[in-house]
């Protein structure tokens, strides 16, 4: 198990960019709609999509 002071400062992100990561993970594996994963990200609709074709996805 890796703890979070063992990471490397690069390798840590923050809430907000974990919550993007995981709203577009689970956008891309249709878990959740896309309602629902731009609401998760704090983003509106068209801003997540933008988010989403940056990421090819």
């Amino acid at each position: 198990m890796i703890f979070w002071a063992e990471m490397p400062v690069e390798a840590r992100i923050n809430a907000e960019e974990m919550m993007m990561e995981l709203a577009v993970h689970l956008s891309a594996q249709k878990q959740l709609t896309k309602g629902q994963t731009h609401r998760m990200a704090g983003l509106d609709q068209l801003a997540f999509q933008h988010e989403l074709a940056k990421r090819n996805v």
